[in-house]
């Protein structure tokens, strides 16, 4: 079920419709933060690559979380 999951919201994701995948309620009430949802899943879904090589180290999860000016890599298909 989890790598179905996983899959989908790549899936989204890839194909820019990432909005599709976030709780109406949270997408909604706040539009103009949209690139930090954008940025939480791009992250989600790097913490969640097949292998663990590919997934950053906590600390650097943290550091993407508090500052937007790091870019992230772009995570592989699962």
């Amino acid at each position: 079920f989890l790598f179905y999951f996983y899959g989908q919201i790549w899936l989204k994701w890839e194909q820019g419709n990432w909005q599709d995948v976030v709780d109406p309620i949270i997408r909604d009430s706040s539009p103009a933060q949209s690139h930090e949802l954008l940025r939480c899943i791009e992250i989600g879904l790097l913490c969640v690559q097949l292998l663990a090589d590919d997934r950053p180290i906590m600390s650097h999860v943290v550091a993407l979380l508090e500052n937007e000016t790091i870019e992230t890599r772009r995570p592989k298909p699962p």
